[in-house]
């Protein structure tokens, strides 16, 4: 019985952080085509959007790096985390509505490199406080798993996999699936729903005292997957850069 509820927590752990992965890049598609059209679809135009991105993805992963291990119930604030991407990314398009006015008001008489400086602040003040949750997640999760394990390298491996594979996969389906099949309003609201639901599965089905009984589970998974990690550290880096040139590429064409 014991075995299967692992089995069971440590199925959902994955299934959350690819869907966290998937959500999360859902949002950044339709919100870098939402800046595109406000600000014009310049490559210098992307990189900014794509700069402000990243930047909050490493200071949430700088934060969350620095506060994951003095959580006492890591998994549930992971939850907790996951609502409330999804709730400010509801909110995001009636920000970027609400902004340009101040973008035209920040450039004035500063010439052209007043206008890549506009473009940045607003997609700053606009990706900021979403992204830095985004990147506070995984350090929060794999300290919730990892806590006092010697084999925490197979554990993150596995975890950075999973996330990687649902964010290019997020890509794939947004520009292929939901761009013509729900818009650019109801594909935010679809990612921002996500988030959401993978919140209250994590909050109600892997709250307190499910920590260990994950970190248990992926335990019996090293000696599978720790052939798999160099394969998985190689490809991490390629893939990730392989994502934001095809959203920048993609944002110019």
């Amino acid at each position: 019985m014991r075995a299967v509820t692992r089995s069971r927590s440590l199925l959902l752990l994955c299934l959350c952080f690819f869907l966290s992965g998937f959500g999360s890049l859902i949002l950044e598609v339709v919100w870098t085509r939402q800046l595109r059209l406000i600000f014009g679809s310049t490559t210098l135009a992307a990189s900014t959007i794509l700069v402000a991105y990243m930047l909050g993805l490493g200071v949430g992963g700088l934060v969350g790096g620095r506060l994951a291990h003095r959580l006492r119930d890591g998994l549930r604030v992971y939850g907790a985390v996951e609502i409330a991407i999804g709730l400010i990314a509801l909110l995001v398009p009636f920000l970027l509505a609400a902004l340009p006015p101040l973008a035209r008001a920040l450039v004035l008489d500063l010439g052209p490199w007043g206008l890549v400086l506009g473009r940045f602040l607003v997609a700053l003040l606009v990706l900021l406080v979403p992204t830095i949750l985004m990147g506070a997640t995984l350090p929060i999760v794999v300290a919730a798993v990892t806590r006092d394990d010697p084999a925490i390298g197979a554990r993150t491996g596995l975890l950075y996999g999973i996330n990687t594979l649902g964010a290019v996969s997020g890509v794939f389906a947004t520009a292929f699936v939901l761009f013509p099949w729900l818009g650019l309003w109801r594909s935010n609201v679809f990612g921002a729903l996500l988030d959401v639901a993978v919140g209250l599965v994590a909050l109600l089905l892997l709250g307190r005292g499910r920590d260990a009984i994950v970190r248990d589970s992926m335990l019996a998974t090293n000696s599978r997957v720790s052939g798999q990690n160099f394969l998985t550290v190689t490809l991490y880096g390629p893939v990730g850069y392989v994502t934001v040139e095809d959203n920048a590429i993609g944002e110019d064409s």
